[in-house]
């Protein structure tokens, strides 16, 4: 088994319902990556961002309220936050210095003095001078951790002295450069297995693992580290049957999906062994073709399948590649994210099609391809092609001129693209193909 580990130092964000964590956790981040809202409860797992300050990584964790609630996942969120603490290099006690203290913050106080962690106690929505005068309030003195670090989640006030504040308090030495990771972003229809699989491969409970669907509501980062290479797993929120009211949780949900869809290199596109494919799996399968990333197809739940063989898992391949024939480009992995089963094999499989994601050919192999293959091509399809060269990376792009004023023909580009793959190993990866008329003078 490759050994792994979560990339230290890490930072815990904590604190009651709504005193700003996750619009702190954003403003830390310049991203709008937790979903805000005054509903309680709006952040539910732990949700994972990585930064760089002054040259050295820190993984920053937001966490759900710690009040008790009535919903039934209350006692999750509470096991979660209580996980971040205690993975933690440093604790953020963040407190709302308008409403003051409250009870809450003195049971959570009493708490964090147990972990024996190194806590910073953070006065929130300090957004203007006379607001930041509460940070010198005698009342917090009763939490017995020193006066607050006064911030501003909303405008960023105070907040680059806070980071200080961390790398003065856990001695973080300067890095040279930003770790290189692999950016694979793990979408899926809720309850597909999206959860457990980021938990499978990160060796750890990091999400709201629920039967509920909908659970996870925010794009979570896990950056960690497997035999000396890094990647960065990003889950998302599942797309719903229905349609997401502009506004509401669920649509900001859908959109921060889209956008963690455009930050990866590689889309791991989960799909149910047991169930069909979707008018939900389409649309993922949709937005994975248009977003021009590498791809993995990635059969979960494999071992609740009954017949396990080599022929049925063919069948099974041959049906998904018959329903998404967009994708016989992509590999398809059968995997269980519950028991293990083949899922370390997903970060080899990333890396080939990384690499094939981002190849260049060499301008005389393609010189030698266009003069062998394309030029014998036959048939009315044909156009007359002047020349072809590669023109990008990330998916590779390539350009041909052709004479007249007609497009070629899509038959042709189909031909194109297969002979290119037959050539060169493009597997995972999208190919583009821009055709430009050229006209030529009498």
């Amino acid at each position: 088994m490759p050994s792994r580990r979560v990339l230290q130092p890490t930072i815990a964000l904590v604190g009651r319902t709504n005193v700003g964590k996750s619009t702190l956790f954003n403003r830390i981040l310049e991203e709008d990556r937790a979903l805000v809202s005054e509903e309680p409860h709006t952040t539910r797992d732990r949700n994972y961002g990585v930064l760089f300050w002054r040259g050295s990584p820190l993984q920053i964790v937001d966490t759900g309220g710690l009040d008790t609630g009535e919903e039934a996942l209350a006692a999750d969120i509470t096991h979660q936050a209580e996980i971040a603490m205690e993975e933690a290099d440093c604790i953020l006690f963040v407190v709302d210095l308008q409403t003051g203290l409250l009870p809450q913050d003195l049971s959570l106080a009493r708490n964090l003095a147990k972990s024996k962690k190194p806590v910073i106690l953070v006065g929130n929505k300090a957004d203007n001078p006379k607001l930041r005068l509460l940070a010198s309030d005698r009342e917090w003195q009763k939490l017995r951790l020193g006066a607050p670090a006064a911030v501003s989640a909303k405008n960023g006030t105070g907040v680059g002295d806070l980071l200080d504040q961390i790398f003065v308090l856990l001695k973080i030495e300067k890095e040279a450069a930003e770790l290189p990771a692999t950016k694979i972003a793990i979408i899926g229809r809720p309850n597909v297995g999206k959860s457990s699989l980021v938990n499978c491969l990160a060796r750890e409970e990091r999400q709201i693992v629920s039967p509920i669907p909908g659970t996870t509501r925010e794009p979570e980062d896990t950056l960690i580290e497997i035999n000396g290479e890094h990647y960065l797993l990003i889950d998302t929120v599942g797309l719903r049957r229905h349609r997401a009211e502009p506004g509401t949780l669920e649509h900001a949900g859908v959109k921060r999906t889209a956008r963690a869809i455009e930050r990866a290199e590689v889309l791991f596109l989960v799909l149910d062994a047991l169930e069909p494919l979707t008018s939900q799996d389409r649309s993922l399968a949709g937005l994975a073709k248009e977003s021009g990333k590498a791809v993995v197809l990635v059969v979960n739940k494999w071992d609740t399948v009954k017949e396990k063989t080599v022929a049925s898992m063919e069948r099974a391949r041959e049906r998904l590649y018959a329903e998404l024939p967009f994708f016989r480009f992509a590999p398809i992995r059968f995997i269980s994210a519950k028991t293990g089963e083949k899922a370390d094999s997903l970060f080899l499989i990333a890396n080939e099609v990384k690499a094939r994601w981002r190849a260049e050919i060499p301008a005389k192999l393609l010189d030698s391809f266009f003069r062998r293959e394309i030029k014998k091509a036959k048939g009315p399809a044909r156009p007359y092609i002047y020349s072809f060269r590669q023109t990008g990376a990330e998916p590779p792009t390539f350009a041909l001129a052709v004479r007249g004023k007609e497009p070629p023909a899509p038959a042709f580009l189909r031909y194109l693209e297969n002979r290119l793959r037959r050539r060169f190993d493009f597997t995972g990866t999208p190919l583009r193909l821009r055709a430009k008329n050229v006209q030529v003078r009498p």
